[in-house]
Formats: C-alpha cells, structure tokens, sequence
C-alpha cells in the first residue's frame, strides 16, 4: 500500500510538471523576447570629404524598430557638393550617391540624452561629367561603403529625435584609373531629424 501512495505521488507531480511546461509557448526562431516593434524614418545628412574636398551628403533613410532599440532598415544619401576631379589634364563634375541597409543598436532610449551605434552599408556610383560635352568621355565607377558611427540622441517628443554622430567612411572598389584609392575614405559627422514611434 505504501509503494502504490509513492507511484502516485510521483504519477501526479510528473503530470503536473507536464501540464505546467504545456502552458508555456513554444520556443521560435524569430519572436523570442520581441515585445514591442515600430518605426521611424527622416531626414540625414552627412558631412565628409572627397579627394581632400569638403563633401556635403543629403538624404534620408528608415528602419524598423525592435524593443526600443535594435533597428534594421535602409538608407540613401547623394552628394550635394561640387567637386571636380583631374582626369589627364580635364576637369570632370562628380556626382555620386550610395545607399543600401542600414542597421544600429540604441543604448538607454528612455534617457532624455542617450547613445547609440549605427552602421550603413551601401552600394554606390560615382559618375564623372566632363564640363565640356564635346571633349573626351564621361566616366562611371561602381563602388562600396561601410560607414560605422558613434552617436547621441536627443529625445524632443515622443514621435521626434535628433541625432548626431561621429564616424569613418570605408569605400571599396574605387577604379584607380579614375581617383585615388583612398579618394573616398574620410572621417564623416552625421546629422539626422528622425521621426516615428519611439514609445
């Protein structure tokens, strides 16, 4: 009698065991401690330089956001500056541009003033114009860039921020022929006026 009481004490315990593991959700890939996702996009800007001239970028970008601080999303940004390049003797227009994801990391978003980290990763173009249209070829080069920032944010309301950062800007597949392989690497300071749910 004594051994048939202890089997169905633990008969009843494993099966409450069982009954309580049952009521927890399933283990995902994707959802796991997600507990709130929103949004934002704006207006950037980007100051650097190319070829040892001052370079203003404009543009914008967005993301989608997770938790209040892990965001994912995508960008653009297009030089707004005029430079000229030395191409065997010809002055050439530059115009260029990149864009493509954009992904970063925010520290303490509830704070008033806060940090964050961001990094941009985008495929670009840049196009040489010959000034004048009947002298020599124009020049087209494909390019890639990788630009990580350091960055603080302040918090004006609840569905608008401003955030400025300090980076590099780290440009691949420059065509030597053209520019100097390290034309398009330089220091860069970022300044964007976001808007979206931050809450």
């Amino acid at each position: 009698m004594k051994h048939i009481s202890v089997t169905l004490l633990i008969i009843t315990i494993c099966g409450s065991t069982l009954y309580a593991q049952g009521d927890e959700p399933p283990q995902t890939l994707v959802g796991n401690g997600v507990e709130s996702v929103s949004g934002f996009g704006g207006m950037m800007l980007q100051f650097s330089s190319i070829d040892d001239d001052a370079a203003v970028f404009t543009g914008g970008g967005g993301a989608v956001l997770f938790n209040r601080q892990f965001f994912f999303g995508g960008y653009g940004l297009g030089l707004s500056s005029d430079i000229s390049i030395d191409v065997d003797g010809a002055d050439y227009d530059l115009d260029y541009g990149h864009g493509g994801f954009y992904l970063g990391y925010i520290f303490a978003p509830e704070k008033l003033a806060h940090m964050a980290f961001s990094t941009k990763l985008g495929w670009g173009q840049a196009n040489l114009n010959n000034r004048s249209v009947f002298v020599g070829p124009n020049y087209t080069d494909n390019t890639f860039s990788i630009t990580p920032m350091l960055e603080g944010e302040l918090n004006v309301t609840n569905w608008f921020k401003i955030n400025a950062g300090v980076g590099y800007q780290y440009t691949v597949g420059v065509d030597d022929d053209l520019f100097d392989s390290n034309a398009f690497n330089s220091p860069a300071v970022g300044l964007s006026f976001l808007f979206g749910w931050f809450n």
